[in-house]
């Protein structure tokens, strides 16, 4: 049985008593039938019945263990209303919205009769059809966790223009989540751009869908598509050149393409015989020599360049293979790779792109993804972030994320630090994330209708990477 027993601040009290069994993250609806209408309520904590002689009842219990009765297991109707209401058990609810009339809202300033209303369990599904919300491109995500078999069904198009926030400790899922959420694109004839540290997104079979660009093997940028602008920032950022080296390379530069001679080989070759000081030459022959070591940058045309792999009739996935570069290369791989995307997306020579960033801020700084963030409607971008270090993240793209999803974490720091940064309130998400499985995450925001929802995502067999390597094999650690 549930019943309605008080409401403290934002959280209702719900008193359930056995056989009735609801966990944290199910939803309940307390109904006014006479009024037409309804709270739908999402239980964030469980707590036990504290109620008078309380104690007395359970050293009554304990001692009745020592004697023995002939008729075991015959209870009298007193017996079992003792063992129900030691067995009762507060759960403490949010409000999710609100069905007055017929329709749904979000929030509500009405507070249900104590007498007059009636308490049940519901289903997610029952949740979506009072909200009358239709997926367009209906994807499964995973099933609930509270509901067995119970499929969580997202629309696709939610992603589109959208920012996503995947987070989540080492093992825990993420990257399952993401190549989950890439495939579906892909399926549904989506471009995706994945920035790859772990080489984790290559697939287990052979596909054209599927394209994996290896840095010096198969991914290589000419010279002749590389701007000024791009190649003195690269100098000045990432190598560190002094601003006197700056100015001299500019001016060779300059004076190489006024001639029509300019290439990477003839850059080195002007700077090696140039009437420059000594210091200054030594610093640009060893940063151009450090550039050219990357195998990346060649005054050769490549058959094919990195924006025409994503220009396909068809879905395609292209991730950045990125493991084994060291911190300067990859940051130089991933600016020339992302400085190439935008402008062609800017231009409008290229189709809207949903890009997955691994980490993001280990190859770019906040300012950089900031500045995106802000454009990245108009360009045609669909962002999506995945880390296991939450503060990573700027405050301001928490604030601009569209869809969250969260899986486990049990640092109180981290935990805190998520509260303040996301639309849940505190209890939601201590009681949601703390205890949440392996490969279960909470996932909320545009994609669920901004309701909360425990999700259990399904494994992938598509993909070689993203499993942990060990030494001892599982049956040594099931024990």
């Amino acid at each position: 049985m549930l019943a309605l027993f008080g409401k403290t601040g934002q959280y209702f009290e719900i008193l359930e008593t056995p056989p009735d069994e609801v966990n944290i993250g199910d939803f309940l609806e307390i109904s006014e039938v006479q009024l037409n209408r309804s709270l739908i309520l999402q239980v964030v904590d469980v707590a036990y019945l504290s109620i008078p002689g309380e104690l007395e009842e359970i050293m009554r219990l304990a001692k009745a263990q020592e004697i023995i009765v002939e008729n075991e297991g015959h209870n009298t109707s007193i017996e079992q209303f003792g063992d129900e209401i030691i067995s009762s058990k507060i759960l403490k609810c949010k409000v999710r919205g609100a069905l007055l009339n017929g329709h749904f809202y979000r929030s509500t300033l009405w507070v249900p009769s104590r007498y007059k209303t009636t308490v049940k369990k519901i289903s997610t599904n029952e949740i979506k059809s009072v909200m009358g919300n239709e997926n367009k491109i209906p994807f499964s995500i995973g099933e609930l966790l509270s509901e067995p078999g119970g499929n969580v069904v997202v629309d696709l198009t939610k992603l589109d223009g959208s920012l996503n926030i995947i987070l989540g400790r080492k093992g825990a899922g993420k990257s399952m989540l993401a190549k989950t959420l890439v495939k579906a694109l892909v399926n549904n004839g989506a471009k995706c751009f994945v920035i790859d540290i772990n080489n984790e997104y290559s697939v287990s079979h052979s596909s054209r869908n599927f394209v994996s660009l290896v840095p010096g093997k198969n991914l290589k940028f000419s010279f002749h598509s590389i701007s000024k602008p791009v190649f003195i920032s690269i100098l000045q950022n990432l190598f560190n050149l002094p601003q006197s080296s700056i100015m001299e390379i500019s001016r060779i530069w300059d004076r190489l393409k006024e001639s029509g001679h300019l290439s990477f080989k003839s850059l080195k070759k002007e700077i090696a015989f140039a009437q420059i000081n000594d210091y200054i030459r030594d610093a640009l022959i060893r940063r151009l020599e450090l550039l050219e070591s990357s195998g990346i940058i060649t005054d050769d045309l490549p058959e094919k360049t990195f924006i025409d792999e994503f220009r396909s009739s068809e879905g395609r996935c292209v991730s950045l293979m990125l493991r084994g570069q060291s911190s300067i290369f990859r940051k130089l791989i991933i600016q020339l790779s992302m400085n190439q995307l935008l402008e062609s997306l800017e231009s409008g020579s290229l189709e809207p792109i949903f890009l997955f960033a691994e980490e993001a801020h280990l190859y770019q700084d906040m300012s950089f993804w900031e500045d995106l963030v802000t454009r990245m409607r108009h360009l045609g971008l669909s962002l999506f972030f995945i880390t296991n270090e939450p503060e990573s993240l700027s405050k301001f793209i928490y604030r601009q994320s569209d869809s969250i999803f969260i899986f486990n974490y049990i640092n109180d720091n981290d935990i805190a630090f998520l509260s303040k940064v996301t639309d849940l309130d505190s209890d939601s998400l201590t009681a949601f994330i703390s205890n949440l499985p392996e490969r279960c995450c909470l996932a909320t925001g545009k994609i669920t209708n901004n309701i909360p929802l425990l999700v259990k995502t399904e494994p992938l067999n598509d993909f070689k990477g993203g499993f942990t390597r060990l030494f001892f094999k599982k049956e040594y650690l099931k024990f």
